[in-house]
């Protein structure tokens, strides 16, 4: 399985053992994550069965069940405080993910690290990100089949 130059750069941001990918979709990240050797446990979420069914095959198929763990949850509600050190939002729109934060805002503060890749709304998401008193490290833009990707690493 070959990872895109987006799911490559979201992981090598991940600066911390454990993870969790919300709204996994296919599973890629996660796997990517697993099979990269820089986490030891990655939670992977989702709050479709369709999508989380499709992510555990992909994960089975990789090897990477062992360190790979999935949940049928929406966004963070899955997590407890402080499970996750690295929490990653990628592939939604900005708006949903200020939403998934509000929402369980003291889960994401738990967490040593956030890394957030809007498909949309990057600059409501900046903003919220400075309104709840954090701050964005780096902000990376990567090119991908003639998209442009931008990723926020904060550290919490």
């Amino acid at each position: 399985m070959k990872f895109s130059k987006r799911i490559k750069t979201i992981v090598s941001l991940i600066k911390y053992e454990t993870a969790a990918d919300i709204g996994c979709d296919h599973g890629y990240i996660a796997i990517c994550a697993a099979l990269g050797g820089n986490v030891g446990r990655v939670i992977a979420c989702d709050k479709n069965p369709e999508p989380l069914k499709s992510a555990e095959k992909n994960i089975a198929r990789r090897g990477a069940g062992g360190i790979v763990a999935t949940r049928l949850a929406d966004g963070l509600g899955g997590l407890a405080a402080c499970e996750a050190e690295t929490i990653i939002i990628a592939g939604i729109g900005g708006g949903l993910i200020v939403e998934i934060l509000k929402k369980d805002i003291l889960i994401a503060k738990s967490a040593r690290q956030l890394i957030l890749a809007p498909q949309s709304n990057v600059i409501k998401v900046r903003k919220f990100i400075g309104d709840i008193g954090l701050k964005i490290c780096d902000e990376i833009i990567v090119s991908d089949k003639k998209r442009y990707y931008n990723i926020l690493n904060i550290y919490t």
